[in-house]
């Protein structure tokens, strides 16, 4: 007899669109725990910056993957998947509905339909790429990577150094674009029984609830949480590649509202590229704010067929 799949419940959205909230909602009403699939949120360094649920949030509904990790060893699309399986399976066998939270596009993608088999790149190469760093702006390569392969572009920030040598040298290893090596039919190879949706909010409403957050983060201590991390040493490159903390190296301190404004900025940017991959996504319900009710009634059905 086959063995049936776990029922997940995966909540997605653009940063700032309530997703904490709804995944507690949820959780609450269906004797579930949160597993976290935000890619900030695992490092216990980061806290207010990266909007994490407060202590009586976490106190309220067990969350899981919050404060795992360290800024100096970072973690990567494949320990996520890896724990977050782990984590699945444990809840499904003591009979706890795992609910998946998240803006992570990549992460959740992996978690849900599975990693690509991605071939490895010699160290000949990652040295050529690196060496091409040294006589190009990151601007230029960039470029390259838009040039040869559009698809992955789209995906990855004009800041993250790592991201933009990755695909290159896939590139330049194989003659094959990065995105070309990602499954194309996930949506009908699932791993789990899942109902997964997203908050879809007006564009004009998350632009603002973007930016009251992080006015909020400032009033709650923002700018000292970046300057206690640089005091203590903290390791700077997972830092200068996260809104929230990458902007006070470039502008400094002394004019926090200017930060703050260049904050709002790329974070509203950043929504809008996560809309852009969620709209990618097939099999994602697109669930308004105040359907809030319907949602549960939904996944009531959704938990009690079959």
């Amino acid at each position: 007899m086959t063995q049936s799949k776990p029922k997940v419940i995966f909540v997605c959205g653009p940063t700032a669109s309530g997703k904490s909230s709804v995944a507690i909602q949820i959780a609450k009403s269906f004797a579930g725990e949160i597993i976290n699939a935000d890619s900030r949120q695992f490092y216990k360094e980061l806290n207010i910056g990266t909007a994490k649920p407060n202590p009586a949030e976490q106190e309220s509904i067990t969350h899981h993957l919050i404060d795992c990790a360290s800024i100096a060893e970072p973690w990567d699309v494949g320990r996520f998947v890896k724990e977050a399986r782990l984590k699945i399976s444990e809840l499904s066998q003591n009979k706890i509905l795992p609910i998946v939270t998240g803006g992570t596009g990549m992460y959740l993608r992996s978690l849900r339909f599975g990693l690509a088999e991605i071939p490895a790149v010699s160290a000949q190469t990652q040295k050529k790429l690196e060496a091409r760093l040294k006589e190009k702006s990151l601007q230029e390569l960039y470029q390259d990577l838009q040039a040869c392969d559009p698809k992955q572009a789209q995906r990855i920030e004009q800041s993250d150094t790592q991201r933009i040598l990755r695909a290159l040298s896939v590139y330049e290893e194989t003659g094959k674009p990065l995105s070309s090596f990602w499954n194309n039919d996930w949506e009908s190879q699932s791993v789990y029984d899942d109902f997964a949706f997203i908050l879809d909010w007006p564009r004009d409403e998350l632009y603002q609830r973007i930016n009251e957050r992080v006015d909020l983060m400032l009033q709650s201590g923002l700018q000292k949480e970046v300057q206690d991390l640089l005091q203590n040493n903290q390791d700077r490159a997972l830092l200068e590649k996260t809104i929230g903390y990458q902007e006070w190296f470039k502008l400094g301190f002394d004019d926090p509202q200017k930060v703050a404004e260049e904050i709002k900025k790329n974070t509203r940017q950043f929504a809008k590229r996560q809309l852009t991959w969620f709209r990618k996504e097939k099999s994602l319900h697109w669930i308004l704010p105040n359907q809030q009710q319907k949602l549960i009634d939904t996944i009531d059905r959704f938990l009690t067929e079959g």
